[in-house]
């Protein structure tokens, strides 16, 4: 009984052993330089450059093409210099057509005068 105990712990062992060398083959691969562990390294160093290009895609390139802060506060300025323009274009429009008015107003009051004057003229003149 001692002998398959000691038979059966050996044949654990070596599965794990082997089990271990797979592990191995499969991280480093079979010289070293092609396993999962390279693959990882590639990724690793796909990102590094990724990393210096966006860094440097956001300090150098996108000044140049960026609207950014400043040039959004002057396009905010503009747009709120262009509404006060519409907005004195309209109260002028509102003032122009009160002006009408009145002066309408003023020329029929005018003339309703100059009727009165003239009738109380010949009122007096042909009594």
């Amino acid at each position: 009984m001692s002998e398959s105990i000691d038979t059966w712990a050996r044949e654990q062992v070596g599965k794990i052993w082997g089990d271990l060398r797979a592990l191995h083959m499969d991280w480093w691969g079979p010289d070293q330089t092609n396993g999962k562990r390279s693959d990882l390294v590639l990724i690793e160093d796909r990102v590094e450059s990724l990393e210096k290009w966006k860094n440097h895609y956001i300090d150098a390139e996108r000044k140049g093409t960026c609207l950014g802060i400043k040039a959004l506060e002057e396009h905010i300025k503009d747009h709120e210099q262009n509404v006060e323009e519409e907005v004195a274009v309209r109260v002028a429009g509102i003032q122009a057509g009160a002006q009408k008015g009145v002066a309408k107003w003023q020329g029929i009051v005018m003339i309703i005068g100059q009727f009165l004057t003239l009738a109380g003229l010949l009122f007096v003149a042909f009594k």
